[in-house]
């Protein structure tokens, strides 16, 4: 009896594609291909070997410090190719059990083990305790930003559906703590305008500076006003400072919690770190 070589596979790899092409790439699903490539790659993930003991370890320290101060991070390490960015590509979405598209949620696609499920499960009870669940993934290098800082807080504000720019970020934080954002939102929009586009311009904007001023934001009574004090309050920066991307963090955290006054259970993959850090050794010191 003779056995061929795609006869050893669970998956005949004659009989269908590799949407991924075999590299998986840690970000945001954009379109149904993104996302139809996600659930293939939630699906035909092999939650063995070193891929079952990588989740075992990361969700085991994560569950066993809750009651600590600190969390200690992750480094994942391995030859090229060898699928560190499919490893965090599903934790991902396995940690706050995305729900695709299709309907079906990210742990009901993949097959995992016992132990991993029962690890899960605590990771959900212990979110309801506080203020939910939440992850944000991506490169560092992916943003324009020479700043560590400025480059790790756009891969926040990306997954939090913000601006990835600082001070346009910092603005629609602001925006929707006030309670203000779908009014200057929707009165940009109907001048005609897209709110994204004003966004990135928003010191010469004037159909932003006017819907400011409709909405009742306390910025001036001119759009000239307004222009003046949105470039004092939320000025473009090349760096800030630890406390002041702390303190972004944290504000978009408590947008994201589902209790107030507690902070969710998060989780923030940064992928292609040492290709990141090449061999600088002041940029590793800023990561950090």
């Amino acid at each position: 009896m003779t056995i061929t070589n795609r006869e050893v596979f669970s998956l005949d790899p004659m009989e269908g594609d590799i949407p991924n092409l075999g590299v998986a790439k840690v970000k945001n699903p954009e379109d149904a291909g993104d996302w139809a490539t996600l659930e293939w790659e939630l699906r035909s993930f092999v939650c063995e070997g070193e891929y079952e003991r990588g989740l075992d370890r990361i969700l085991d320290q994560f569950l066993s410090h809750l009651s600590q101060n600190e969390q200690p991070a992750v480094w994942v390490s391995g030859f090229f190719g060898s699928g560190k960015s499919h490893l965090m590509r599903v934790l991902e979405y396995l940690w706050r059990d995305y729900q695709l598209p299709s309907g079906a949620s990210a742990r009901e696609l993949a097959s995992l083990t016992p132990e991993i499920d029962r690890h899960l499960v605590e990771l959900s009870a212990a979110a309801k305790r506080v203020g939910g669940i939440w992850s944000a993934a991506g490169t560092l290098g992916s943003g324009a930003s020479g700043s560590v800082r400025l480059a790790f807080l756009a891969v926040i504000f990306d997954a939090a559906d913000l601006p990835q720019q600082y001070a346009p970020a910092r603005l629609v934080i602001w925006l929707q703590n006030e309670g203000l954002y779908d009014s200057v939102r929707d009165a940009v929009k109907g001048a005609g305008k897209s709110f994204e586009h004003e966004l990135r311009n928003l010191y010469v904007s004037p159909v932003l500076a006017n819907a400011l001023i409709d909405t009742g934001a306390t910025f001036g009574e001119t759009p000239q006003a307004v222009s003046a004090a949105l470039l004092a309050q939320f000025p473009m920066v090349d760096d800030i400072s630890n406390d002041d991307m702390l303190d972004a963090f944290e504000q978009v955290l408590r947008l994201q919690s589902s209790i107030e006054g507690k902070l969710p259970l998060a989780l923030v993959v940064l992928d292609e770190m040492q290709q990141y850090i090449n061999d600088d050794n002041a940029r590793a010191l800023d990561v950090q």
